[in-house]
């Protein structure tokens, strides 16, 4: 993923300040980005255009526009913290390890991880789309996203081997898309690690897939997927309830 290296320094510029209340000269904001002299005016100067920073004697400080900004954000209608409280509970209750996860450009974000007591093996927090097509989580995030952009991403998987239950090729990956969506969750049976096994079922807002719930565990067996799934379903559906109540849609 490419970063745009003006937007990357004026949010670390943002950052430095916030973290600094007593204000920071231009030549300190310099001196702790590395970046060229007349990049750091140029920065300085439209965001003190737009009220993001403001000036008082020889120092800089955030201003009233980045605080509305901040402001705008409530922990209470966060997607994690929404969910962290019943996400804890579900691990609590059965013992496995449960995961929220987005699909964002080309990766899976766990972007939440709950651990039983005494967990050997947790998801990763990162997974790119070498692995997609291996997690249960890349096929329920892939199963019901719009055929437009899963024509898309389709070329991006690598469709890498990891165990003797990996997914091959695509034609087996889009097969296994149907069968996700037919009966509304993923198995990844140590298709990606051949010591675990995951479960995943679809969060979704306004009919549209937000996120993913994941159950990921060693001791998970054949004859506890069916209440696993249940599980996963009733906690999914209390998540979209709260989200509903909480974004007002």
């Amino acid at each position: 993923m490419k970063v745009n290296r003006t937007i990357w320094r004026t949010v670390e510029l943002l950052k430095l300040l916030a973290n600094n209340p007593k204000g920071l000269t231009a030549s300190e904001l310099r001196d702790k980005l590395q970046i060229p002299k007349s990049s750091t005016f140029d920065i300085i100067n439209t965001l003190r255009t737009c009220n993001f920073i403001f000036q008082f004697g020889r120092r800089f400080y955030i201003g009233s526009m980045a605080q509305e900004i901040g402001e705008a954000y409530s922990p209470s209608t966060s997607i994690c913290f929404i969910s962290e409280a019943l996400i804890t509970q579900l691990v609590r209750k059965n013992g496995v390890s449960c995961s929220l996860v987005f699909y964002n450009d080309g990766k899976l974000e766990y972007a939440l991880v709950k651990r039983p007591e005494g967990c050997i093996i947790s998801p990763e927090r990162l997974i790119r789309d070498s692995y997609i097509h291996a997690a249960a989580s890349g096929k329920v995030l892939l199963a019901w996203i719009s055929k437009n952009r899963l024509k898309k991403i389709l070329p991006q998987l690598s469709y890498k081997k990891f165990t003797k239950n990996t997914l091959k090729n695509e034609q087996e990956f889009l097969q296994e898309l149907n069968r996700v969506r037919e009966q509304g969750f993923a198995i990844d049976n140590k298709e990606f690690n051949e010591l675990l096994t995951c479960i995943s079922v679809p969060l979704f807002n306004k009919k549209k897939i937000i996120a993913a719930l994941t159950f990921s565990d060693i001791h998970i067996k054949k004859k506890h997927i069916n209440q696993l799934v249940k599980e996963l379903k009733v906690t999914a559906e209390k998540i979209e309830e709260k989200l509903t109540k909480e974004w007002n849609v």
